[in-house]
């Protein structure tokens, strides 16, 4: 028999998780700066962007696990592209 993993109960997914959240804010605040870099994002909206990756990262090592406070896209913008709240 095959052992089940992938299981939210399970403490080996739980840890794959929470690298892959954080491998993932790393990559997206490379991004950033790259972005930044290239002069495709102004100083404001990287130093925005760096702040709330920053925050994403702090909870994430504090272990804090409220899903409420995680970033949804918002699509109340007037040019039609989504925003994130």
């Amino acid at each position: 028999m095959v052992p089940v993993s992938g299981c939210a109960n399970d403490p080996d997914s739980r840890g794959e998780a929470q690298w892959a959240r954080r491998h993932l804010l790393l990559v997206e605040k490379g991004v950033a700066i790259d972005a930044f870099h290239h002069e495709v994002l102004s100083q404001a909206v990287q130093e925005k962007l760096l702040a709330d990756i920053d925050a994403q990262l702090l909870r994430l090592e504090s272990g804090e696990t409220d899903e409420s406070n995680e970033q949804k896209p918002s699509r109340d913008r007037a040019d039609g592209h989504n925003s994130v709240e």
